[in-house]
């Protein structure tokens, strides 16, 4: 990461808190956004001053989105009078796509590699040809398609239904999209079984990572571990495509990240906001609500529930 200039862009964001799969709490903040603001990773929030010396008209504020950190930062700050809020910070995981497909399946033990080579090889043999039928798609005009074949599958997800974590089906996504894929800075791949779209994953890139954006699969498949298989192949991919450094698979736990990831970075959300009544009283309301529910997690996690819930939960949207 040796960027020293940020690029920054405009974004419409949503300081939300969650209750298991319910959003009670999400006021829409419109920021300008980064990836990188200092060189290197942030260890005192103070080096964020000269940005509240000025901000764009009609902007709430700046955001800090998954920034690399050198330590724990305080939740909440003063940064020349402003608030510096801290929403969450977290280990991201990543893949370190620049290694080569050999090395990074050396990682791997010799029983995990077996068994997701078991798992291409079951869903090739449910096919009623024998081979895996699984697609690439990066150009705006094989975009587009991926779009329009994707979101009927999108719409059965868990993800859409619950976190609305579906394919974004608006105008302004298309044309982002598409925007994206004139610069080559997309990467979206489909798994097919017998003529059906059964997995999809969408990728997109900025400053040096690419983001596993949006994926999901049919869960009347799901034996076959359709998404595991797309995974799998979509990063042997890019390994040997080599265009990208990193792979990013986002905030939040999941057991395909701690097992494709090749490293952790250590992150944070930051947001910086002038010291208006509203801001003062959204980021206390989000520190509240958000510790709140955390407590409820642990003592549901404490009494054996939570995976319990969480299981019934999905597949009562699935269904």
């Amino acid at each position: 990461m040796t960027q020293t200039t940020p690029v920054w862009k405009h974004e419409d964001t949503h300081l939300g808190a969650w209750l298991g799969p319910w959003r009670v709490f999400h006021p829409r903040l419109r920021v300008q956004v980064t990836r990188q603001y200092t060189p290197g990773a942030l260890a005192d929030l103070q080096a964020l001053q000269p940005l509240t010396q000025t901000l764009p008209t009609g902007q709430d504020g700046w955001l800090l989105y998954a920034h690399t950190v050198a330590g724990e930062l305080a939740p909440l700050s003063h940064v020349n009078g402003w608030l510096a809020y801290v929403p969450q910070q977290y280990a991201k995981y990543v893949v370190d796509l620049t290694m080569g497909a050999e090395a990074y399946w050396a990682q791997f033990s010799s029983k995990t590699r077996f068994n997701l080579r078991r798992n291409v090889k079951l869903l090739a043999k449910a096919s009623s040809s024998g081979t895996l039928d699984w697609r690439s798609y990066r150009n705006p005009e094989q975009v587009a398609e991926f779009h329009r074949l994707a979101l009927p599958l999108s719409r059965r997800t868990y993800q859409h239904k619950l976190f609305d974590g579906g394919l974004p089906e608006d105008d302004a996504f298309r044309q982002r999209m598409l925007d994206a894929a004139s610069r080559d800075d997309v990467r979206a791949y489909m798994l097919w079984l017998n003529g059906q779209p059964v997995a999809y994953a969408y990728m997109e890139h900025e400053q040096g990572f690419l983001e596993w954006a949006y994926m999901g699969h049919d869960h009347e498949h799901a034996n076959l571990s359709p998404g595991t298989v797309l995974l799998t192949l979509a990063i042997e991919a890019l390994q040997q495509e080599g265009r990208f450094q990193w792979l990013d698979f986002g905030s939040g736990e999941g057991q395909h990240k701690s097992v494709f990831s090749s490293q952790t970075l250590p992150v944070a959300d930051v947001l910086l906001l002038p010291p208006t009544l509203r801001n003062r009283t959204l980021v206390w309301l989000h520190r509240h609500l958000t510790w709140a529910f955390g407590l409820l997690r642990r003592a549901t996690q404490a009494m054996g529930l939570h995976s319990r819930l969480k299981r019934w939960v999905r597949q009562k949207a699935s269904g």
